[in-house]
């Protein structure tokens, strides 16, 4: 009875943090669309609506699909054809994806660990500042981390059907999903060396082998409709030099280690280890504790140029699947087996982003597989060796409840900063009836906010046609920002007495100019 209270209480401390969560994030759903989302997703999007939703992967112009899978873009379509085409719609789709990844990410932690642990990792999820920006765009990322995340639990846990469902999904998604085919071949081949059942064996190879399958089906039939497998535009851009790779890889582990104020919660594990070493002499704590300070050391100060940190991160992550078999883990054979198929992913989807052209938001599902759940199970850990659990708990609800605080100055935030001022920009160019205007824009977020309507900023179905990237003698108007600034031009412009400065649009820290040419 008292395992079952516990439970239901800490189910009710979660969902009062979701509802928190929600409440916090509702001023941001009217917003238009930032960046990618902007030109690419939302644009997507309203052409599948448009056309009808379909997976077909000519149903929409290729460069609104850049040759992703559609599957994404299907399923907020076919929201879109319940709830409206509104901005308010489409963010909400977004929304309630982030919600389901909040919620399987409690479920997954409290059977697989217990319910403190679950509640600690949702927790650390809802407060971070990257997935409260991120939970309403229209992007892939966290729907890509959402089924990476039930792929890895269902085959884990040996329920392979479930497995297949979640895996196919993922794969629909976006390419770099593939790394996890590779990770689970690779699984079924130690399975086979160590001579595991017959019956394992298939079932795992079946979970491995069908979900790719029907993605290449999709692969198969844009070859055949479009004339190429993959995005040329994308392949052409695979740099897998060595300079370029560990940039990038440097990238992902300044993520994992420093960024928006992460660094804050890795301080308090190594704290805690360093208290529960004083108190129980046990050698694991005091390793824990070396090895952050030369991670720290190595990204903060010497970076990837330092290739023996390479090495100590690859004998850091051998000795961590070492570990994770030893009974100094404390961990059963489901547990490790999730955390190892887990960190392996999040390598080979690391090696993948690395090659590519890389952002941020790209390696959220990194963020969740080798941050916030193996830093909920350490913080589970740790409070019940300090039994201090309900403290611990405590602590993480006051960051819940301070997030809008904490997130206004935060380089995260500075997204809906630059949408709102932009949205500015497009209300005050449609009040003054610009339309006919030839306006220069060095800009291309601006210009495709003007002649887009898919962009969500235009307050009518009417753009502004003349809207270019370079002056010509004809220019009438130009526009500059601090979102994407070209300085040289902007300098050149203010000392040209042919053009003065006719509005100044300042949100927070993003500001646009609009000058007109002098008559």
């Amino acid at each position: 009875m008292p395992a079952k209270t516990s439970y239901i209480s800490h189910r009710i401390l979660f969902y009062i943090a979701l509802l928190v969560f929600i409440i916090f994030k509702i001023p941001y759903l009217s917003d238009a669309f930032y960046w990618d989302e902007s030109w690419v997703y939302a644009p997507a999007i309203k052409s599948m609506y448009q056309a009808g939703p379909s997976l077909m992967p000519d149903v929409i112009p290729v460069e609104y699909s850049r040759g992703h899978p559609l599957l994404h873009q299907f399923a907020c379509a076919v929201w879109m054809y319940v709830f409206g085409s509104s901005n308010l719609s489409m963010h909400s789709f977004a929304l309630f994806l982030s919600a389901m990844l909040a919620i399987s990410l409690f479920e997954v932690m409290r059977r697989l660990f217990d319910e403190n642990i679950a509640l600690i990792s949702a927790l650390l999820l809802l407060v971070n500042v990257t997935f409260f920006a991120q939970s309403s765009f229209v992007m892939t990322d966290i729907p890509l981390a959402l089924f990476a995340l039930l792929g890895i639990y269902y085959y884990a846990g040996e329920r392979y059907i479930r497995a297949i469902l979640a895996l196919t999904v993922l794969y629909y998604i976006k390419e770099s999903a593939w790394m996890m085919a590779f990770v689970l071949a690779a699984d079924v081949a130690v399975s086979v060396w160590k001579k595991a059942p017959r019956k394992v064996i298939i079932s795992r190879v079946l979970a491995t082998v069908l979900p790719v399958l029907f993605i290449f089906v999709y692969f198969l039939l844009q070859k055949i409709r479009l004339g190429w497998f993959l995005y040329p535009a994308h392949t052409d851009i695979i740099d897998a030099s060595l300079f370029h790779t560990l940039d990038h890889f440097q990238r992902i582990l300044t993520l994992l280690f420093w960024t928006d104020q992460i660094f804050l919660y890795h301080f308090a594990l190594v704290l805690a280890c360093v208290i529960l070493y004083i108190r129980t002499r046990r050698r694991v704590f005091l390793y824990i504790t070396a090895a952050y300070l030369v991670i720290y050391l190595h990204t903060v100060v010497l970076g990837y140029k330092d290739l023996l940190y390479y090495v100590f991160i690859i004998a850091m992550l051998v000795a961590f699947i070492a570990f994770l078999r030893s009974p100094l883990s404390m961990l059963t054979r489901p547990q490790a087996r999730f955390l190892k198929l887990s960190t392996a992913f999040s390598v080979a989807f690391s090696y993948f982003s690395s090659i590519n052209f890389y952002e941020e938001r790209y390696a959220f599902v990194v963020l969740l597989l080798m941050f916030f759940i193996p830093m909920g199970i350490a913080y589970g850990r740790i409070v019940a060796s300090l039994g201090r659990g309900k403290w611990v708990i405590a602590w993480v609800l006051v960051l819940q409840l301070g997030c809008p605080v904490y997130i206004t100055g935060n380089n995260q935030m500075i997204a809906y900063e630059r949408i709102r001022a932009q949205q500015q920009l497009v209300d005050y160019m449609e009040s003054q009836g610009y339309y006919d205007k030839i306006i220069c824009a060095p800009s291309y977020l601006e210009r495709v906010h003007l002649n887009d309507a898919a962009t969500g900023f235009l307050n009518s179905p009417k753009i502004f046609p003349h809207v270019y990237e370079h002056m010509s003698a004809s220019t009438e108007l130009l526009i500059f920002d601090n979102i994407e600034p070209d300085v040289l031009f902007h300098r050149q412009v203010m000392a040209d007495t042919n053009f003065h400065l006719v509005h100044k649009i300042t949100y927070k820290r993003a500001w646009i100019e609009v000058y007109e040419r002098r008559k």
